[in-house]
C-alpha cells in the first residue's frame, strides 16, 4: 500500500519553530545562532546568497528553494539544539 503524502512544513511553520527551539536565548545569540546557520548554507553547501530566499527580498522562485533550505535551517537548530542539551547533560 502506498503512505499517504505528509503535508511538508510551511515556512511559518518552520520559523516559528526556529523561535521556539532558540526561545531560551537573547536576542543577540539568536542572531548568532541563525547567521551560523545561513554561514553553514551558503559556504559548507555551496549555495548561493541569491538562491537563499531569506538572504533575497527579489528571490522570485520561493516554492523551488524555500522548503529545502528551511529543512536545512531547521535540522541545524534541531542539531544545535539537541547537542547543547547532551552537552549540559553530560557537562554539569
Amino acid at each position: 500500500m502506498f503512505k499517504p503524502k505528509e503535508k511538508s512544513p510551511t515556512t511559518e511553520e518552520t520559523s516559528r519553530l526556529i523561535s521556539v527551539l532558540f526561545s531560551r536565548f537573547d536576542a543577540e545569540k539568536k542572531t548568532l545562532l541563525l547567521n551560523l546557520i545561513d554561514h553553514f548554507v551558503l559556504n559548507d553547501l555551496k549555495i548561493p546568497e541569491h538562491q537563499v530566499p531569506w538572504l533575497n527580498s527579489n528571490f522570485n522562485n520561493l516554492d523551488d528553494h524555500c522548503y529545502f533550505l528551511n529543512l536545512v535551517r531547521l535540522a541545524y537548530a534541531k542539531l544545535f539544539n539537541c547537542s547543547e542539551i547532551q552537552f549540559k547533560n553530560n557537562i554539569h
